[in-house]
């Protein structure tokens, strides 16, 4: 195809502009993946690494309240009250609602004597009722004990629920009873409020947590989550491996890839409770950040090769310019369009060394030319009517012309060799 069909898609200008810009957009836009990668990497560390501290710091802050309970029913059972004393006296109900009156942990404190029949509790509530059936009561006869949340289920109807959209929920702490002669006479026992417990592993979480989309979740010996509600009976804790680190990558059942962090609760007995704290954050809320800046990193990219791109067609022009001019003057040459104008290429030896060649080059053809023409005249004059002389050229044929003639006259110039 002419290329006076598409005159600036193959002008150097147009290549130089083109290979300029690409080459800075592809650059800047490398650079700017690898900065979005080490930015995606060290924010994913962080956000890790700070869902680690409050898993752990949830983590450290209940087992220390659980133990505490556990050892101050330990201690309460060890009483002299309690290990001499009448196990249904009211003495002891009173000791038992004032450590209920100290906190609000405990929603029930009762004692029972080895056959499993309350003998005295607070609020006086389920004396006589027999517990023997119960996991806290066979637990405690063999040591101290701490037991799973629960349902409240003998005192469902008997306790205020300061939540009436929730079930009462508990979790037990026991410890045998052992008379002067180290026989066990009896079964301490109480259940705290399980909004207790979670209370406490949300009192470590800062403020902010439903923008960052930060979740903490208690998960059961069998990764069943116990905490929150919503999520119990729907949610399972996926498979983990022994050696996870600080923070895994999972995607859960929701579909959804979450950091997560698991931290194992010790309460200090054994059997313990199997319990783990879980903090999780949804994968596309931690790396948000990161992601934004990649895509500022990629915009600035653009708009610096569109900046590089009109650089590079200022450069190209200059550079090209004087190409240009020469290609024009040699068109002139051909078509005889009278003075030729050469480019002044003087910030470019090479253009200047190739214009002052062609410009040599144009002028001795040109003279040749002229020389030729003359002698073409001073040849048909003297032929006399050989036909009209066409314009000669440096082919064999006008060699050939040049040597069958005689001498010339004085004042023919001759042709340049």
């Amino acid at each position: 195809m002419p290329s006076r069909y598409m005159p600036h898609v193959y002008s150097l200008r147009t290549e130089l502009t083109l290979w300029f810009g690409g080459l800075s957009l592809i650059i800047l836009l490398a650079a700017g993946f690898y900065v979005g990668n080490i930015a995606t990497g060290a924010l994913a560390a962080h956000s890790g690494e700070l869902l680690f501290q409050r898993a752990k710091s949830a983590t450290d802050l209940l087992e220390t309240h659980l133990r505490e309970r556990e050892k101050e029913i330990a201690l309460l059972a060890r009483s002299p009250l309690l290990v001499n004393g009448d196990l249904g006296s009211a003495v002891i109900r009173e000791v038992l609602e004032m450590r209920q009156q100290t906190n609000n942990e405990y929603a029930w404190i009762g004692v029972s004597g080895v056959d499993g029949r309350i003998t005295q509790s607070t609020g006086g509530l389920l004396i006589d009722v027999q517990v023997d059936q119960r996991p806290w009561f066979q637990a405690a006869l063999k040591g101290r004990f701490i037991g799973d949340v629960h349902e409240a289920l003998l005192l469902a109807k008997k306790l205020e629920n300061a939540s009436p959209d929730q079930p009462l929920r508990f979790i037990d702490f026991a410890a045998p009873i052992k008379g002067p002669d180290g026989k066990t006479r009896g079964v301490l026992g109480a259940h705290a409020h399980w909004r207790w417990v979670t209370e406490t592993v949300e009192s470590v979480m800062t403020a902010g947590l439903d923008d960052s989309g930060i979740e903490l979740l208690i998960a059961d010996s069998r990764d069943n989550i116990i905490y929150p509600l919503a999520f119990v009976g729907t949610t399972h804790l996926p498979q983990i491996g022994a050696d996870h680190g600080h923070y895994l990558r999972m995607r859960w059942a929701d579909g959804e890839e979450y950091f997560t962090v698991v931290q194992d609760v010790n309460t200090g007995l054994e059997p313990g409770l199997g319990w783990r704290i879980v903090v999780r954050q949804p994968l596309h809320a931690a790396l948000g950040p990161a992601e934004s800046l990649r895509n500022h990193l990629w915009l600035l990219g653009v708009l610096s090769a569109l900046m590089f791109v009109l650089i590079a067609r200022r450069l190209s022009a200059q550079l090209s310019r004087p190409i240009e001019q020469l290609a024009a003057a040699a068109r002139s040459v051909t078509s005889r369009n009278g003075k030729v104008d050469y480019p002044q290429a003087e910030h470019t030896r090479e253009l200047k060394q190739l214009v002052e060649s062609i410009r040599y080059m144009t002028d001795s053809l040109l003279q040749q030319e002229s020389e030729l023409l003359a002698l073409c005249r001073w040849s048909n004059k003297w032929l006399n009517g050989l036909g009209s002389c066409r314009r000669p050229t440096l082919g064999l044929r006008s060699w050939r012309l040049r040597m069958r003639l005689p001498a010339l006259p004085t004042g023919v110039p001759l042709m340049r060799s």
